[in-house]
């Protein structure tokens, strides 16, 4: 369940929009949003949220609440966010559209 609701998190990231380095919903093919999703399942893990594409107005959305309102804000949160501290692994990576 994590996994899945992480993908959908990390693809609406990458397709949000154009920024620096981030493609945008219109050129970002299904391939461009697994990397961006594997970037952002990686940084789940070591905490380094550095190659994860994200737009500069990305937002986080979980159970129906807003809880992540900019790009530096997310990237903030997987560097320092004690709710992912717990995260030290990911298993059965599976991509489906």
């Amino acid at each position: 369940m994590l996994v899945a609701v992480v993908v959908a998190v990390a693809i609406g990231v990458v397709a949000a929009g154009a920024g620096a380095g981030v493609a945008s919903a219109s050129t970002c093919d299904d391939a461009c949003r697994v990397d961006g999703a594997r970037a952002y399942v990686a940084a789940l893990v070591d905490h380094d949220p550095s190659a994860v594409p994200f737009h500069p107005a990305a937002t986080r959305v979980e159970a129906g609440l807003p809880t992540g309102f900019s790009g530096d804000q997310l990237r903030a949160d997987l560097r320092y966010g004690p709710q992912y501290r717990i995260i030290r692994g990911v298993s059965e990576r599976v991509w489906k559209f």
